[in-house]
């Protein structure tokens, strides 16, 4: 239903206007994730995507699509920000967000546990009918020195 244009200032004020640029016309054909995997000065290889979530724990790499993509990040802002690094327009904010994942995990790890370095990784698994196998990419963004 269209408007009338007379009656338009009042439905911007109320709100009704509604966009569902989101999922049409043309509605996302690709899942996409990020995984960290990081080398700690131990030797040891860990997960760092739960430090989007403020969760600091040894946990080993998966390359598993997750469960609920939607619950991957703490919040919308997260979501928004991973989001972004994947855009070559938005480069600049790898090392920033390296910088960020090296100080938060060693403030809270130290000696073997500390991290030397990651790799930020996007992975991207198309929408495919069920059946049809599916297929991964994986995409380096850049490698993090935590030195």
């Amino acid at each position: 239903f269209n408007m009338p244009d007379r009656l338009q200032p009042v439905g911007a004020a109320f709100g009704l206007g509604q966009y569902w640029s989101m999922f049409a016309p043309h509605p996302s054909k690709t899942d996409k994730w990020y995984v960290l995997p990081g080398d700690l000065k131990g030797g040891q290889e860990v997960d760092l995507m739960p430090v989007t979530r403020d969760d600091f724990g040894l946990y080993p790499v998966s390359w598993e699509k997750p469960q609920d993509l939607s619950q991957i990040y703490e919040s919308n802002h997260w979501r928004k920000y991973m989001s972004a690094l994947r855009l070559d327009e938005y480069a600049d904010l790898r090392p920033h967000f390296g910088n960020y994942i090296c100080s938060e995990w060693n403030k809270r790890h130290t000696g073997s546990e500390e991290l030397a370095n990651f790799t930020i990784v996007s992975v991207s698994e198309a929408s495919l009918p069920q059946d049809q196998p599916t297929t991964t990419d994986r995409s380096a963004l850049g490698e993090h020195s935590c030195s």
